[in-house]
């Protein structure tokens, strides 16, 4: 719960640093991404005794941290002159 939030942090400091182009940033983004995806399940078997409310919320979340693994997809790509 607490890894995921830092490496986000990491990310956004790596591309104030270094620029929205940088290939670095871009890998740290997909592992937050990453982290993201896994803090999201984690958080929803706290919701066992409502299960609607965690489908919603498992699909939601994974479906925003399939966006930012594009995003920072998109960043390498953009890095390597694509």
């Amino acid at each position: 719960m607490i890894l995921a939030p830092a490496v986000g942090l990491l990310s956004t400091v790596l591309y104030a640093t270094r620029g929205w182009d940088d290939a670095i940033a871009g890998v740290v983004h997909v592992i937050a991404a990453l982290l993201g995806a896994l803090l999201v399940v984690r958080l929803v078997t706290y919701l066992d005794r409502l299960p609607v409310l965690a489908a919603v919320a498992l699909v939601v979340g994974l479906v925003g941290a399939a966006g930012n693994v594009a995003y920072g997809f998109n960043t390498i790509e953009v890095s390597l002159g694509n």
